[in-house]
């Protein structure tokens, strides 16, 4: 060997340091995914059970009203009902009624001046039958939303049914 040259020896008895530096960011790229993945299941898996029990809250309420609906007038539009459960106060329910409203005949179809290309005796009786049709299903169909609210979240389910006025009194004749 020559005394005035430089030996180069490679060890290849290891790792570099750019090695381990790349296996270690690709293991924290891979724990961080990890580790979020797994809190956001988590967090999904808990907001999934508290809407299950809400819609089952929900769901109780309204059969109850549908069992035994309260007296159906023009009252119960104002304002919604607002109360408590007894046996859990975190949770609150908001019932809101609503009267069913059937839209006008002449503006579906477009005759707002009653004027019919038909005879004027059919659409007469169209009219005076829709008429009473719509009376009728205003009188017996009511809307209901029943909201269930976790008052220390604040999250909230909402649900809509109809309640059928069965003392309602109907004028059937023509």
């Amino acid at each position: 060997m020559r005394t005035g040259q430089k030996q180069n020896k490679k060890s290849n008895s290891g790792f570099t340091l750019m090695e381990v530096m790349i296996a270690i960011t690709l293991f924290a790229t891979f724990m961080t995914v990890f580790a979020l993945s797994f809190g956001k299941n988590r967090t999904d898996s808990t907001l999934m059970r508290e809407d299950l029990f809400l819609q089952q809250l929900c769901e109780n309420k309204i059969n109850d009203l549908i069992v035994n609906p309260p007296d159906l007038k023009d009252g119960l539009t104002l304002m919604p009902e607002k109360k408590s459960y007894e046996n859990n106060r975190t949770y609150e329910f908001e019932i809101e009624y609503k009267k069913f409203k059937i839209p006008d005949l002449n503006k579906i179809t477009g005759n707002e001046d009653g004027e019919d290309g038909g005879d004027e005796m059919n659409s007469g009786i169209q009219q005076s039958l829709y008429k009473k049709v719509q009376e009728s299903l205003e009188k017996i169909i009511w809307q209901v939303k029943v909201t269930v609210i976790n008052k220390s979240t604040k999250y909230s389910y909402s649900l809509s049914a109809w309640l059928y006025n069965y003392k309602a009194e109907l004028n059937i004749s023509m």
